[in-house]
């Protein structure tokens, strides 16, 4: 995208000194030339800085990540939580763990399918919040803004047995 963005703006400026030269050459008024060179240079300057500064529109201050796996156990498949490096940290790697966040919050959560035989998804109906259906070993990760406090469950379509809780304050 900088390429092609670059390449038009190269061009656009061999294009301004063609017609300043043109210019010249049948007396035109090269006062309103430079003025336009300098809008179109302006232009490409705005628009490479704008493409390559971009930003997420979603607040980082506040930012809670999570993730899990999604793991058959001897009582059926469940929600495991597991945290950088593969730790389970997230309530001591237990089941289906509660997760607390702020409203307002940035809330990631990354899953991650390790059953075997089933697909599996990630839901928070209340909230709104749904992943794709992922086969095994497949991933997706949510994000959204913990916009109202209560208690909310997460579970899975497939498997509404599977849930645990989130709780906005």
């Amino acid at each position: 995208m900088l390429v092609m963005l670059s390449l038009l703006t190269f061009n656009l400026g061999k294009m301004g000194c063609a017609l300043m030269a043109r210019a010249r050459h049948k007396k035109f008024p090269v006062a309103k030339l430079a003025i336009v060179g300098a809008i179109i240079a302006l232009i490409g300057i705005v628009a490479y800085f704008g493409f390559a500064t971009r930003t997420s529109i979603l607040p980082t201050a506040n930012a809670k990540n999570f993730s899990f796996t999604i793991k058959k156990t001897s009582s059926g498949p469940t929600f495991v939580g597991v945290g950088p490096g593969g730790k389970k940290t997230i309530a001591t790697g237990h089941n289906s763990p509660t997760l607390e966040v702020n409203k307002g919050d940035a809330v990631t959560i990354h899953i991650i399918n390790e059953d075997t035989g089933e697909k599996h998804d990630f839901v928070i109906p209340e909230l709104n919040v749904h992943s794709k259906m992922m086969n095994y070993f497949e991933a997706d990760t949510v994000t959204f803004v913990a916009d109202r406090e209560g208690e909310f469950t997460y579970t899975s379509t497939t498997h509404p047995e599977m849930k645990g809780l989130i709780v906005v304050r």
